[in-house]
């Protein structure tokens, strides 16, 4: 007897591309609710390749008006099924990953020439890194 295993979606941040696929998803849905309630500003907090981008495509899954008549289907078997809140499909919510944008030391910002300057060695690696 053959067992049958759903496939691992890494690197697939497209909640409805993971749902139509059958592929292994953990149930993030119970928190909804409480992101619901928890205010305008939310901060997620994980570390990289953890899944913010799937949580937010998800949630725009859940609140995009178009998608009604497929929340059955795309849901099925998820906890917010069963529990859906009063802001389903509503289009109320929207989410969105903002880019941190960082600037460079003044000692490695690039020279007048257009090349970088870069300290040499190891420790002025660490440096640089512990500059950033």
């Amino acid at each position: 007897m053959s067992k049958v295993f759903k496939g691992i979606p890494y690197g697939i941040s497209n909640f409805k591309q993971l749902r139509n696929e059958g592929l292994y998803y953990v149930d993030k849905t119970m928190y909804i609710e409480k992101l619901e309630q928890a205010g305008h500003f939310l901060f997620f907090i994980r570390p990289r390749r953890f899944g913010k981008s799937l949580i937010l495509n998800m949630l725009a899954a859940y609140y995009d008006m178009a998608e009604q008549s497929r929340f059955d289907t795309l849901f099925d078997g998820l906890y917010v099924k069963d529990h859906p809140t009063q802001e389903k499909g509503r289009g109320s919510r929207s989410w969105s990953i903002s880019a941190r944008h960082t600037t460079m030391p003044r000692q490695y910002a690039a020279s007048s020439r257009g090349n970088v300057a870069r300290p040499k060695g190891a420790l002025a690696k660490a440096r640089m890194c512990r500059d950033l």
